[in-house]
């Protein structure tokens, strides 16, 4: 029961820096799933002006992002049977 104490406290007392990480870790795993994404949309659809590439940006933000959510609620899911 002290370890748990412990480990909860030292989590408390820590928690900027592993709110700093889990966010970075998190921001990588964005852009390394949005970048193929953005790839094959500025392959398909050829932006003209800065607008379009920054609506192109957003969308590939937004596909990483569920995708991402999507991905953790599967091993949500998949852990619970287990």
């Amino acid at each position: 029961m002290m370890v748990f104490i412990f480990i909860v406290g030292l989590a408390i007392i820590l928690w900027p820096v592993l709110g700093g990480t889990i966010a970075a870790l998190f921001n990588g795993a964005v852009i390394i799933i949005s970048l193929p994404i953005y790839w094959t949309m500025r392959i398909i659809k050829r932006p003209k002006d800065e607008k379009e590439e920054l609506m192109m940006t957003k969308a590939s933000g937004a596909a990483a992002m569920f995708t991402i959510l999507l991905l953790l609620l599967g091993l949500l899911i998949c852990s619970s049977f287990l």
